[in-house]
């Protein structure tokens, strides 16, 4: 797709909070859900819709949901933090949805029962990003994502701010690094 060329945001903040905390320190002011369409420079469009006020009716209160359409296929990921962990998909011409197995070389060591515990395992026993990003600088590697690439995401997220505030697109490259 390359690189995200134009941020269109919603924000908004629909619960009313009490202004102080039990302590009396004035809660920070957070948006509830947040609506984001992204330009990709060779035309692409994706949409990220982000929102806690969603009930959802699982130990966690929160399911992840996640789809990507293109040309030649579909991939769905539905995790539910509780039992259901799965991708599902099929590409053209092959007909509906269907589950696809995870090769056990992307599962790791991780345990797969319960979402909660994989979850724990990819950080503790995996390593996975803040454990592959500490190791890499201790051993004078290149690490991934990089600060470049935490700039750009800081960027479009920024962009995401300007964008709500001034009711139009933005470029990440308007934002100063």
């Amino acid at each position: 797709f390359g690189e995200i060329v134009q941020v269109r945001a919603q924000l908004d903040r629909l619960v009313e909070r009490p202004l102080l905390d039990p302590d009396g320190v004035e809660y920070p002011k957070a948006d509830d859900t947040a609506l984001i369409s992204l330009s990709f420079e060779n035309g692409a469009q994706g949409i990220v819709h982000a929102s806690t006020l969603a009930y959802e009716p699982t130990p966690f209160s929160q399911i992840h949901q996640m789809e990507f359409h293109g040309s030649d296929g579909t991939l769905h990921s539905f995790t539910d933090w509780d039992r259901t962990q799965q991708v599902s998909g099929t590409r053209v011409g092959e007909g509906p949805l269907a589950v696809l197995d995870i090769p056990d070389r992307i599962w790791g060591k991780v345990r797969r029962d319960k979402v909660h515990d994989t979850y724990r395992d990819v950080f503790r026993i995996e390593g996975l990003m803040t454990g592959q990003f500490i190791d890499a600088i201790a051993e004078g590697k290149q690490a991934f994502p990089d600060f470049q690439e935490g700039a750009m995401i800081q960027r479009i997220l920024d962009a995401a701010l300007l964008s709500d505030l001034e009711h139009r697109s933005v470029s990440p490259m308007e934002i100063l690094s």
